[in-house]
């Protein structure tokens, strides 16, 4: 399926800390006077060396996120990823791989099945002032109830700043659109925190989704007042090998959402304002995501 691209979307977008937030440099401090745990940081063309969001640890958040989701509506999601990718034959085609993957495998990936979903590394924009602290803790001793001896600790977290990040997806559904953007939604809202001591209140911040762009091979008139997904731009036969959504299932209304509509050489591309973001979401809900939930799943 990947040799062909059928659409593609880019959804920006900016991250500011509600509470300190702190992902955790994997090397330890060669320099005593250094705190035990420092953020991750790196250097950038611009910035210089700065601290930063992996893409890997949103990454890895919204997966979560999205395997609980997709669980709670009873769609199959592998409990071990990696049973399944040992069960793909060799010799197996990509829609008889693609068919034997769960729903989060069809979408973020796995060592078999190339990612749908790409997310880049957020960095602080030049215009925010990125303030980094130190914070000191100490274990407690959970029969005592005081602190153990010797277990005081020092470490770093980011308490402001703003850290802007891409998230691309390529030949997918209206459903996985969907999915994706309300686990940034639920990001916002609080309900997913980031990095590390989130149960200690760390790791809370603001999701603004500042620009998202949507392109598909449509070329037809109907372009201008119908968005669609892979199941409605594939041929009859691709939509059945790879069990995808009917064409009638994978589409959205876009009438009076006012959104910028160009020509472009894949063939129709769309530009959602912010004020039309949140309706286009909930329509995709009514109809796609409910599609989805109420399709049967087509075991290989």
């Amino acid at each position: 399926m990947f040799k062909k691209l059928y659409n593609q979307a880019k959804i920006a977008y900016q991250l500011t800390p509600r509470s300190p937030f702190l992902i955790k440099s994997g090397q330890v401090p060669a320099d005593p006077t250094r705190p035990d745990m420092e953020c991750v940081r790196t250097f950038h063309a611009t910035l210089g060396e700065t601290v930063y969001i992996p893409g890997s640890s949103l990454k890895g958040v919204i997966r979560s996120h999205c395997e609980k989701i997709l669980r709670t509506v009873e769609k199959r999601v592998a409990d071990q990823p990696s049973s399944q990718d040992r069960s793909v034959k060799q010799e197996s085609s990509g829609h008889e791989t693609y068919s034997g993957m769960c729903y989060a495998a069809k979408t973020f990936g796995s060592t078999t099945l190339a990612s749908r979903v790409r997310f880049t590394d957020a960095y602080p924009i030049k215009e925010s002032k990125v303030i980094v602290e130190k914070r000191q803790g100490v274990a407690i001793d959970r029969i005592l109830g005081s602190a153990t001896g010797r277990a005081l600790f020092d470490l770093e977290c980011v308490s402001a700043g703003v850290f802007q990040g891409e998230i691309t997806l390529r030949n997918f559904t209206l459903w996985q659109l969907a999915l994706i953007a309300f686990s940034l939604r639920d990001l916002d809202d609080g309900y997913m925190h980031i990095g590390l001591a989130k149960s200690r209140g760390f790791g809370h911040v603001a999701c603004e989704l500042t620009d998202l762009e949507i392109t598909t091979s449509d070329r037809q008139t109907t372009a201008n007042t119908v968005l669609k997904g892979l199941g409605a731009l594939v041929t009859d036969l691709e939509r059945t090998d790879y069990g995808l959504p009917s064409s009638n299932a994978d589409r959205v209304d876009v009438t009076g959402l006012h959104l910028g509509i160009q020509r472009h050489f894949l063939g129709t591309q769309y530009r959602v304002p912010k004020a039309a973001q949140s309706e286009l979401f909930e329509r995709m809900v009514g109809g796609a995501w409910t599609q989805f939930l109420e399709t049967p799943e087509r075991r290989p």
